[in-house]
């Protein structure tokens, strides 16, 4: 049985879809219950609420979405190698310039992303000693916690939390 990659580099090649040089998916396609059917260039990959672009395509009822970077990298670059996955050099999700996309092994992509994103390490603190202090010297000034969250920067609940957390110890 195909996966949803397979499925969609096979509607690549067939026409259905375009790659162009800059990372960019057009439709040129559309599958009705007649068959198939030309249509001008629609632009096919949507961005997701987690910020990477994706292809998607209903085939005999079923919906098969599949992540955009991928599908650049493999038309424009080649296969893509079990052992590794696609990243966005500069961070960007939906960024899938060729130029912007490498073939990293999984354990180097998390190292990107805590270089590149900020992303925090499992168990860090979420705030740095001094953002607690401000935030509890505010709390102590009588300031609310919405007034803290303005001043501060700090979320109210997370305002909320510190300060418990600083009464429970």
């Amino acid at each position: 049985m195909q996966t949803s990659f397979e499925i969609i580099l096979e509607l690549v090649r067939d026409g259905f879809f375009v790659v162009d040089s800059d990372g960019s998916i057009w439709r040129t396609m559309i599958i009705t219950r007649w068959g198939r059917r030309r249509v001008g260039r629609r632009r096919a990959d949507h961005v997701l609420s987690i910020g990477y672009r994706y292809v998607s395509v209903t085939l005999n009822g079923k919906q098969i979405s599949v992540v955009a970077h991928r599908i650049v990298w493999h038309v424009l670059k080649g296969p893509i190698p079990g052992n590794r996955e696609v990243n966005h050099k500069n961070g960007i999700r939906h960024d899938n310039r060729p130029e912007n996309l490498e073939l990293v092994t999984p354990s180097e992509n998390i190292r990107h992303s805590y270089r590149v994103l900020g992303r925090k390490a499992p168990g860090s603190p979420k705030f740095t000693q001094e953002k607690r202090a401000e935030v509890i010297r505010l709390r102590g000034d009588g300031k609310s916690y919405r007034q803290i969250e303005k001043l501060s920067g700090v979320s109210a609940a997370a305002a909320r939390a510190i300060c418990k957390k600083v009464v429970l110890s």
